[in-house]
């Protein structure tokens, strides 16, 4: 659990149960409530009941966008106790090596699982993107699916159903079912409360335990999308039809016709499951089309979706040329964000003319902007020097702003001078740590 979290209904800092240490025989510091916590959940997970206090949550609404009147433009950060959350955690490893044992969590889904983060499917669209450029005429046809207040929209009978269909041991389940046995949430704004509000439906907000038990009443997808429809991947006779992080579904097919059959199939599956796909906010996107294609109409159901030119998935932007300069472009966007919080830092503790604080404020703070998805969008790079991408020259920039010389100055001196390393530098050691966790 993380320290700076806030403290949940029963006002207990998760700070305190973490740190609550003290010095014992030798100068050994020990955890003086490691026994009674430990007690603690093995009784409850023995019972199968935990305390009614545990089970309540407070909402606070944070607004997203637009206008402040609609309920639609605010999403509800819940809270839950501290010791509920530290029970929910160790539920949740419980239920994390049984999916893992029995392989109930399918390959295609990348989020909130062991060893599998947002790199991985991002890598997997940009292979079959890859792969169809070789091909004469290949086109990748992507439909990026939002749903509609996925986890709130879960239905729980279902749910239970669907968990026992799926052969999890009976006092497994048991456990969870008494986690929502009577939950309830209290909305919160300043100074205002409501009294208690008891859910009829969805996972729990702020729950540990709620993306995985999504993934799990998800695991059935596969069913729906064969893969002989999916894309076509280098490996002969490997085709993927779609990937998921958490509840960001992407249906993949080589032909139009394909992908449409793949909605045809996202309709009936919604339908069955209780779940309900945003429309207006699910676009699709034709890798490698050209300007003269007559790119077909594709439809959910009743709705037409629109086709695009660009698709942001998962925080890296796509283009249908199936070219990663845009995406490197975009990178130098979250970069200059970095550097001007630095700017903002360093004018705030007067270290504006330090250019060694102002260098250590950019690798603790400014870096990372220009990192998220190098692994995906740097290879070309770094396969061809000559190429300078935006986020290099940004990078450069910043550095000879900080040592107030002209920007004409070789970048070489510039950064020996420093002690800075160039950016394709982290880009390349980022990707040889994604390479080798890959294999």
């Amino acid at each position: 659990m993380r320290t700076d979290s806030a403290a949940g209904p029963d006002c207990i800092p998760t700070a305190f149960v973490k740190f609550a240490r003290v010095r014992g025989v030798g100068g050994a510091r020990q955890h003086v409530l490691l026994p009674v916590l430990c007690d603690l959940i093995e009784v409850c997970l023995r019972e199968g009941r935990i305390p009614d206090s545990w089970k309540v949550a407070r909402l606070s609404p944070l607004h997203k966008k637009g206008d402040l009147l609609n309920p639609g433009n605010y999403r509800l950060l819940a809270v839950s106790s501290c010791l509920y959350r530290l029970y929910a955690n160790v539920v949740r490893h419980i239920m994390t090596k049984w999916s893992v044992a029995n392989g109930k969590v399918p390959d295609t889904q990348f989020g909130f699982y062991p060893e599998r983060n947002t790199m991985q499917p991002m890598f997997v669209l940009r292979h079959l993107v890859s792969a169809a450029k070789r091909v004469r005429g290949g086109r990748v046809f992507a439909a990026f699916i939002d749903f509609s207040q996925a986890y709130d929209r879960v239905d729980r009978g279902r749910l239970w159903s669907h968990l026992q269909g799926m052969g999890m041991p009976a006092p497994l389940l048991a456990v969870v079912r008494d986690m929502y046995t009577g939950d309830a949430y209290e909305l919160v704004d300043g100074e205002k409360r409501t009294g208690r509000i008891a859910p009829a439906m969805g996972v729990k907000q702020g729950c540990p335990l709620s993306p995985l038990l999504f993934s799990l009443f998800m695991n059935d997808v596969k069913q729906y999308f064969p893969a002989e429809r999916g894309a076509t991947a280098a490996m002969p006779g490997v085709r993927v039809s779609h990937i998921m992080y958490a509840d960001d579904l992407t249906l993949l097919a080589s032909k139009a016709n394909e992908l449409q059959a793949l909605l045809n199939n996202l309709d009936r599956y919604a339908s069955e499951k209780g779940l309900s796909v945003n429309v207006g906010k699910s676009q699709v996107l034709v890798f490698h089309s050209q300007q003269r294609d007559r790119v077909p109409a594709f439809r959910l159901g009743a709705h037409a979706l629109e086709v695009v030119a660009q698709f942001k998935y998962l925080g890296v932007v796509f283009d249908k040329s199936g070219k990663m300069s845009v995406a490197a472009d975009f990178a130098a966007r979250p970069l200059m964000a970095g550097i001007r919080r630095v700017d903002e830092m360093a004018e705030q503790h007067c270290v504006t003319d330090r250019p060694h604080a102002m260098l250590w404020l950019f690798q603790s703070f400014g870096l990372s902007g220009g990192m998220y998805g190098a692994q995906i969008w740097s290879t070309g790079y770094l396969a061809n020097p000559n190429r300078v991408p935006l986020v290099h020259r940004r990078h450069l920039g910043f550095i000879k702003r900080v040592l107030r010389v002209k920007q004409s100055v070789n970048t070489h001196v510039a950064l020996r001078e420093t002690g800075q390393l160039p950016v394709r530098y982290y880009w390349f050691r980022s990707v040889v740590r994604f390479w080798n966790a890959m294999v």
